[in-house]
């Protein structure tokens, strides 16, 4: 079955799924955190400072 947009199955239940998708916003500033960090190190001569982890997301 053609889901609300016709081409994409079953779009407009993607957004009342209870599952994580693989890439969601937990996993983007994962992945983005460290950078900036590294940006503020580097604005302060290249200290070292700690990357905090972030753990897994909430209900993941």
């Amino acid at each position: 079955m053609k889901g609300v947009l016709g081409h994409i199955p079953h779009a407009g239940g993607a957004s009342h799924d209870t599952a994580l998708p693989a890439v969601h916003a937990w996993v983007a500033a994962r992945c983005t955190l460290p950078g900036v960090i590294a940006h503020g190190s580097a604005r302060q001569g290249g200290v070292r400072p700690a990357v905090p982890g972030s753990g897994d997301a909430p209900g993941a």
